[in-house]
């Protein structure tokens, strides 16, 4: 009896065990038990050959944007600009940004003045001023939290899409705009459209050069998007039309931005609450594309000692220098940093305009002397200190410091 019982038993738990696989394989069959979709939502976000183009269909990651007011003397820009930069190059952030150079760039000096109303440098606007920082030492930590946290605001379900192209035979840049509104209400805003620089011509207080630095705006305008609706826009403009002429297409980054219409009063010079207030309209789509896909770009060239504001003293840096002047004393060392996406063939290094090294090999650098003349210390002018970067194609960058030193200089 209990043999039989045992029998049963086993065959009663066989039963079940063929039901339920053969309920869960039904199942399958019949769609319930799909693999799950999954909606592509950036994933090549940061390839640099295949750049956000917001094609989205079911839901999307909002894209941040990130507005640096810098200028080429300002030296505590440069380290925000070397954090942004290092948040960027990650590739962990959902966020684009773009360098304001306020002393080179009349466009971008206008929006600082006009629209973001900077007292000074350097200020972070994080999506059109959801959040800003003015101050140098402001920790990555920081910044990171505020990225999150612009990403996951609420906002309008708008979706921008950005193309350029440049047509060798018309040297014309082609742009062409399409942006998505899936809200159920008119959407009214600002587009604007930031050509940048991915490598720029200008230097952030004689470090490395700035990073998608804006040049000019190709589109600027108001816009008025239809419920369930969208709008297309295209501009030609051929590239000596902008601001800056001599562009060169395998240099360029499109920076796509739709700022919303409706504003909330934000401060961008927290130290006097009344000069800084500006009206924040925030940037609720954001994307960005490569003129030339993989294009060569310039090397970047920096002088990284003798150190800029420092009292120098016969090869260390001592302590800061009066008024931010560069002072040296002494036997001095010039050190360069060139670095290329193909490779750097050579770095010049100048005196007061006159070649005096070139230097094939890292680590690169020079050494100012002191006169050999009883070796007395003699007050002398200024001199510029210049260094030329030069690439495998022939492109260059420079970097310029401007020294005042103790003793004439025998080279």
């Amino acid at each position: 009896m209990g043999r039989l019982i045992k029998i049963s038993t086993c065959c009663i738990i066989t039963l079940l065990i063929l039901s339920v696989s053969y309920a869960i394989l039904n199942n399958g069959n019949n769609g319930m038990c799909k693999e799950p979709i999954v909606i592509d939502v950036d994933n090549n976000l940061y390839d640099e050959n295949n750049v956000d183009t917001n094609n989205k269909t079911e839901e999307y990651v909002h894209t941040v944007l990130i507005e640096e007011a810098s200028d080429t003397g300002c030296i505590p820009c440069v380290t925000v600009a070397k954090i942004l930069h290092e948040l960027y190059e990650t590739k962990e952030y959902n966020f684009y940004y773009v360098s304001l150079v306020d002393d080179k760039s009349n466009v971008a000096q206008k929006r600082l003045k006009e629209e973001l109303n900077v007292f000074g440098h350097p200020v972070v606007y994080i999506d059109g001023g959801h959040k800003v920082y003015f101050a140098a030492n402001t920790p990555k930590e920081e910044y990171i939290k505020s990225i999150i946290n612009a990403q996951e605001r609420s906002k309008p379900n708008i979706t921008l899409n950005v193309t350029a192209e440049y047509d060798e035979n018309s040297t014309e840049l082609i742009t062409t705009v399409f942006a998505s509104n899936k809200e159920s209400e008119n959407y009214t805003g600002t587009i604007r459209i930031y050509l940048t620089e991915i490598i720029s011509r200008w230097n952030q207080a004689n470090s490395e050069p700035y990073h998608f630095a804006l040049v000019d705006f190709i589109i600027n305008k108001y816009i008025d998007i239809p419920a369930k609706g969208n709008i297309t826009i295209q501009d030609k403009r051929d590239l000596s039309e902008f601001e800056v002429s001599d562009l060169k297409p395998e240099e360029l980054f499109v920076v796509g931005v739709i700022f919303n219409s409706k504003s909330v009063k934000r401060d961008s010079f927290p130290i006097d609450d009344t000069k800084g207030e500006f009206d924040a309209h925030f940037a609720d789509a954001t994307t960005a594309t490569y003129v030339v896909p993989g294009g060569n770009l310039p090397p970047q060239a920096s002088i990284i000692h003798p150190e800029v504001g420092k009292f120098h003293a016969y090869n260390k840096a001592i302590f800061d220098a009066p008024l931010k002047k560069t002072i040296l004393t002494g036997n001095t060392q010039i050190v360069a940093k060139a670095k290329d996406d193909t490779n750097v063939e050579k770095v010049e290094f100048y005196i007061d305009g006159n070649i005096v090294c070139t230097d094939e090999e890292a680590p690169y650098q020079y050494e100012l002397k002191k006169p050999k003349l009883f070796g007395r210390l003699t007050l002398s002018p200024t001199h510029q200190i210049k260094i030329i970067a030069y690439d495998s194609e022939g492109k260059t960058d420079d970097a310029v410091l401007d020294v005042i030193t103790l003793f004439r200089i025998d080279n």
